[in-house]
């Protein structure tokens, strides 16, 4: 049930007409005609109702994502939108006005669905609703909660005594007829609540005894034939009778045995696949790792050929270059020796060079 403040229209009249007489002494003393003190007066009054209502309204907004009506909702809107254009009572009493016609035409809704009696019938007669099932459709507290608004504005608008009383009444018995309509609603659901359980506990005890007769005859739990047996028993409509008359179907209960066997030869017949696919790769990882291996030490062995053939070409050179730097020294020195002593290199002179040119090879 949704409970919003009820607006209260002489809530703010007392500091309306202290804040209007104020405002007209202040243009009293000021020197303006009496007209414009009387016009001062009344427009501070009217400003002050309308901020009133205005504050209302802006109040009343936060909660209107709540209401179930929301025909009322936006009407409620409306209002609040042109809240800043309301310019004096006349037009608030206007929106109230209309307000009031959209909650008494939602109400005559609701009773012209409830029966076919006349709405003054069916509140002053007590009639019960023809037909429980609209109950479920239709919210009746919201409604409860209009007809409260309605009897306030009827106390506060009315001026006649006898006028006021009748309406009040009228409306009061609408409340008792919507009040026992949602005693009947409730009472309808708990019913339906009540047999829900029932059914259900029924549905448990059905189902137990159906897996304990499954049991007795031996049915693996949890296995084909029993998920079977169990899907068949959910999508039955007398789950009781089902579970009273059941009786093991053998054939039915081998061809799952069947299938269940077949399935677990594929099973390990896909097991047994994946496992020699397991062991051939693991030889052709050992075959590549072997091979890499191979090319490895062969790389090597080629390196350390190469290696050797460059060290004995090095070598070569060397040896090479250092003979042709001992017949050069030999020949400068023979050159020498004639220039000096006008005498050829002899025997003695070419053994020592040799001798000394095998000493420097040495080194």
């Amino acid at each position: 049930m949704l409970f919003i403040d009820e607006y209260d229209e002489t809530e703010s009249i007392p500091l309306a007409e202290a804040l209007q007489k104020k405002a007209e002494k202040k243009a009293s003393d000021s020197g303006l005609p009496l007209a414009e003190i009387k016009k001062q007066g009344i427009n501070k009054y009217n400003e002050v109702r309308r901020k009133h209502a205005i504050e209302f309204l802006d109040k009343l907004q936060q909660n209107l994502e709540t209401l179930s009506n929301q025909t009322i909702a936006n009407l409620l809107k409306a209002l609040i939108a042109l809240g800043l254009s309301i310019e004096d009572e006349e037009e608030l009493e206007y929106w109230l006005n209309m307000l009031t016609r959209e909650v008494l035409l939602r109400l005559n809704e609701y009773f012209a669905q409830r029966s076919n009696l006349s709405l003054w019938k069916q509140v002053n007669s007590k009639a019960k609703p023809e037909n429980l099932d609209l109950l479920a459709s239709n919210d009746v507290s919201p409604l409860y909660d209009m007809v409260g608004s309605l009897k306030k504005i009827n106390l506060a608008k009315t001026k006649s005594e006898t006028g006021k009383n009748r309406i009040d009444k009228f409306l009061g018995k609408m409340q008792d007829t919507l009040n026992n309509d949602l005693k009947l609603q409730k009472d309808k659901q708990r019913q339906s609540s009540k047999r829900k359980k029932n059914q259900n506990s029924q549905e448990d005890n059905a189902l137990d005894i159906l897996k304990n007769k499954m049991t007795a005859e031996g049915i693996e739990t949890g296995g084909r034939y029993w998920t079977e047996v169990i899907a068949d028993f959910e999508m039955a409509t007398d789950k009781s009778g089902f579970a009273r008359n059941w009786v093991v179907d053998n054939a039915r209960r081998n061809e799952c045995d069947i299938q269940k066997i077949n399935e677990l030869r594929g099973i390990e017949a896909k097991k047994q696949r994946e496992t020699e696919q397991q062991e051939l790769n693991a030889a052709k990882e050992r075959e590549l790792s072997r091979q890499q291996d191979e090319n490895q030490k062969q790389l090597k062995q080629e390196k350390e050929r190469q290696d050797n053939i460059k060290n004995n070409n090095t070598n070569k050179i060397e040896k090479e270059f250092q003979n042709s730097a001992n017949r050069k020294a030999a020949e400068r020195y023979a050159e020498k020796k004639q220039k000096k002593t006008g005498k050829s290199l002899d025997d003695k002179d070419i053994k020592m060079m040799k001798i000394k040119a095998a000493g420097n090879n040495g080194r």
